[in-house]
């Protein structure tokens, strides 16, 4: 009867995590980046900031683009394949809980840390020249919550490899 029970909880928080992951991959949709102050502020889903958006298109003067980020893309994608893992993993399997660990971490770093690599490109287009700067801005509360799905999945990884 314990060995079932046991058994129950173990099933009842891989199922945990794996919604976990599913939920931090789902911010992506959410607001993710926030820049300007005061009645100014422009907010960057999680969406904008990993695939890019154009920002100003003004012909031949000038455009501006967030462009493609790999690491936005790792951010968000990471909790769901280390909920995956978590999920098809055995249950004796000592290699595979630590991987999906540091997939969640990964995950919670690059989230936290998405202001700092998120950049904007600025052409122009009668001098010829490009300029690539960061975007800055801070985290609002899609990618906040994130991160925090993904340590979350990282403490319940944790307690799978533990039990």
């Amino acid at each position: 009867m314990a060995k079932r029970k046991k058994q129950n909880k173990q099933s009842l928080v891989i199922l945990i995590v794996l919604c976990l992951g599913v939920l931090a991959t789902l911010t992506i949709f959410l607001p993710a980046l926030v820049t300007g102050s005061g009645d100014n502020k422009v907010f960057y889903s999680g969406l904008d900031v990993t695939f890019g958006k154009t920002l100003a298109d003004l012909g031949v003067l000038i455009k501006g683009k967030i462009p493609f980020s790999i690491l936005a893309l790792l951010a968000y994608l990471l909790p769901i394949i280390g909920g995956t893992i978590v999920l098809f993993a055995p249950k004796k399997n000592k290699i595979l809980k630590p991987i999906a660990m540091l997939l969640f971490l990964a995950s919670a770093v690059l989230l936290f840390l998405l202001p700092e690599y998120i950049n904007m490109v600025s052409e122009s287009g009668l001098i010829g020249n490009s300029a690539v700067t960061n975007l800055g801005g801070s985290l609002t509360w899609g990618s906040i919550m994130g991160a925090i799905f993904s340590i979350l999945g990282l403490f319940g990884t944790g307690y799978l490899l533990v039990k």
